[in-house]
């Protein structure tokens, strides 16, 4: 069962956000600075229900991360209808809202900075129609802990949602994920 979060998170009209704004400092050189990456090799992905010819995967490179550790989630959705559908993009905090709870179920609550984009909700810099041809896929990267508070060791669920347009009308619907959990250990590496 995926819980349907209350609040969107959408860009900061207050400074120009770039990709190497999600991930941290020490990344940001190495990151396309096109959020969108065509990726080929999907079937590995657990995947949300297919929707309006569309289905969104949520994916993280391991299941454990320590305190310290960035905890990068890997948005993937793709096209599996017989047409060309398209996609309204923007930024992936705008596009992407995640819905992440503790392993009570509670919501975890944002960050500072998560917090800033959420009261700025609705307001994005850029829109983009992007076509999505039959059988591709495209990826996003959004850092958890920088939007969220994954402060307290423990357990975590997070899925991911997004709007679609509807294929017969001139109205979008909610596309969800897949739900993937992972742990914020109690330890602090030794460096």
């Amino acid at each position: 069962v995926v819980a349907i979060c209350s609040s969107y998170i959408f860009a900061d009209t207050n400074a120009v956000t770039t990709w190497g704004d999600f991930l941290p400092e020490e990344m940001s050189p190495h990151v396309n600075p096109n959020p969108r990456n065509v990726v080929s090799n999907v079937a590995s992905l657990a995947w949300g229900a297919p929707v309006e010819g569309f289905q969104l995967s949520a994916s993280l490179d391991k299941s454990s991360f320590f305190p310290t550790e960035p905890v990068l989630i890997t948005m993937t959705i793709r096209n599996i209808s017989a047409e060309d559908l398209f996609w309204m993009e923007s930024t992936p905090t705008a596009d992407f809202h995640l819905c992440v709870t503790d392993e009570n179920g509670a919501f975890v609550p944002h960050t500072r900075y998560g917090e800033r984009l959420a009261r700025n909700r609705g307001t994005t810099f850029k829109r983009m129609l992007v076509t999505v041809p039959p059988g591709k896929a495209y990826q996003y990267v959004l850092q958890v802990d920088r939007l969220y508070d994954l402060t307290l060791a423990g357990g975590y669920s997070v899925s991911v949602q997004t709007k679609v347009r509807k294929l017969k009308a001139a109205a979008s619907t909610e596309l969800t994920s897949n739900e993937v959990s992972f742990r914020i250990e109690d330890i602090v590496p030794n460096l």
